[in-house]
């Protein structure tokens, strides 16, 4: 017998997982992360585009970070950008409502998208359109779930207990096929394991959303409500000048 295939349908913004004061932390362990990795590469950027914003938490850090920075965000949610400019920290950053795979904001020294690659069946087109928005020389700094061995994984989940349907966003792509899509355009990526420093709990009225668990090799890991062990990574893309 055949069996019936199965449409992953479209995703869905869930705006509860960004609103709400418990929601913003100052300043979260993936920031810090990134911070390092500018550090790393003694980058002193003059200007930032974060594409996937939401409510700005990651431009809020670094603007703290940079303070003579240029700082622009973009998010399909006009409900979060608004969000956003209620902030007091980005009063002076340009914020829009618009398509991050389609929209060219200008080039920026640093391009990011934290959290978004996983919402989409394919990464070459928000990839290709964050390097569109970079300026030569500069970098693109992607966190999402990146898959050490060479399978890509599409996956859908049902929340039942906040009666919601088919949902999206958990999407793994293989780092290889990543990195042979770099090569072929000429640009020089790294990947980089990044695992949580701090202990995040359970939120029991947002199963999807990542929780911590110590395993037995002494890592600390994400898990969440999908039975997902997350391989979070920060990819770095190097634009040539």
């Amino acid at each position: 017998m055949k069996s019936k295939s199965f449409d992953i349908p479209d995703f869905k913004q869930r705006p509860e997982t960004y609103l709400g004061a418990s929601r913003a932390e100052p300043e979260k362990d993936v920031f810090r992360f990134l911070l390092h990795a500018l550090s790393k590469n003694d980058l002193l950027p003059t200007s930032f585009l974060d594409v996937g914003c939401a409510t700005g938490d990651l431009l809020s850090f670094i603007g703290r970070k940079f303070p003579g920075a240029k700082l622009a965000g973009i998010d399909l949610s006009a409900e979060l950008i608004e969000a956003a400019r209620a902030r007091v920290q980005l009063k002076n950053v340009c914020l829009t409502v618009g398509d991050g795979l389609t929209a060219i904001l200008g080039k920026f020294d640093v391009v990011t998208s934290f959290g978004t690659l996983g919402i989409f069946d394919s990464f070459e087109p928000l990839l290709e359109n964050l390097v569109a928005n970079t300026a030569p020389g500069g970098r693109v700094y992607v966190h999402a779930l990146l898959n050490p061995d060479d399978i890509d994984v599409r996956v859908a989940y049902r929340d039942n207990l906040n009666g919601l349907d088919w949902m999206r966003g958990f999407n793994i792509f293989s780092r290889k096929r990543v990195e042979a899509w770099a090569i072929g355009r000429g640009l020089a990526v790294g990947f980089s394991d990044f695992f949580m420093q701090s202990d995040l709990p359970k939120r029991a009225f947002l199963p999807h959303r990542a929780y911590t668990v110590d395993l037995a090799d002494g890592t600390r890991r994400t898990t969440n409500g999908l039975c997902l062990l997350l391989p979070e990574t920060l990819m770095e893309i190097h634009v040539p000048a």
